[in-house]
């Protein structure tokens, strides 16, 4: 879809523990584009009503984020929202594409979480241990049925190729990442652009470590971390995953942290 110069009134709509989420709004703020943020319906009869609220024909396959600029317009891609947010901070979008060759990059990485989320549905430890984090009074069983359900909906999103996992094809593609940060601070250029802010999100957002998640801590349905596969790419690539955990400790814009108050503004 089309970019346009959004102003007061744009709104961002998206999963707010989804990587692709997570690395829009950051892009957003650090830009300075003011929006508002809603999390997106999880049934059929709230996607029905965001659906009419955005004028989108009911047969219109939903994808998050999406983005309602000032002006109106619907942005459906993160890379494009993320353009729209380097009309303001071009630097988020260098000349040349390297920033496209590692959004790929970060994309392929992204999609480990599909792999793994149908690793933690087979674990039944993990499935109790998601479903004692879950709030309310109902019976652990019950919340056990939740998770399970839940799972399910997910990854029955996913075909089976889709939620193959490839081990080699991804420590290919985190390798080439290594090399290039062995001299550089940042992936596309000498300073942040939306290839690092892509890439860290990404990379801590499937591969969390044992410590939690560093933008989502307590998150009850992200144990990720605990996967065979994301031990052995923690591991093998420690300096990879020390590099994401510097991107956003140096450069998570504050509105966004866990810590943060979340007082009504902005962007947030």
């Amino acid at each position: 879809m089309s970019v346009s110069r959004g102003g007061p009134g744009a709104e961002l709509i998206g999963a707010g523990h989804a990587s692709w989420t997570i690395r829009v709004r950051w892009a957003l703020v650090h830009a300075g584009v003011p929006f508002s943020f809603t999390t997106c319906p999880d049934d059929e009869d709230g996607e029905r009503a965001l659906k009419a609220r955005l004028g989108l024909g009911a047969a219109t396959r939903m994808t998050y984020p999406i983005m309602r600029t000032g002006d109106g317009q619907l942005l459906s891609e993160s890379a494009d929202i993320a353009r729209h947010a380097a009309l303001r901070k071009p630097a988020l979008f260098p000349p040349g594409e390297a920033v496209d060759k590692w959004l790929q990059t970060a994309e392929a990485l992204a999609q480990l979480a599909r792999a793994q989320l149908a690793w933690v549905r087979d674990e039944a430890d993990i499935v109790l241990l998601l479903a004692d984090r879950l709030p309310g009074d109902e019976p652990l069983e019950a919340r056990r049925t939740k998770v399970l359900a839940l799972l399910d909906k997910i990854c029955g999103k996913y075909g089976a190729e889709s939620l193959a996992q490839d081990e080699a094809q991804v420590h290919a593609l985190l390798l080439e990442v290594q090399e290039r940060l062995s001299g550089h601070a940042f992936l596309a250029s000498e300073q942040l652009s939306f290839a690092d802010i892509a890439m860290a999100s990404a990379l801590r957002n499937v591969m969390p470590g044992d410590g939690g998640h560093p933008l989502l801590p307590g998150h009850p349905l992200l144990p990720l971390g605990r996967t065979p596969f994301a031990h052995t790419v923690r591991c093998k690539f420690p300096a990879v995953i020390a590099w994401a955990d510097r991107v956003i400790s140096e450069h998570l814009p504050w509105e966004l942290r866990p810590q943060a108050a979340r007082a009504p503004s902005a962007g947030a």
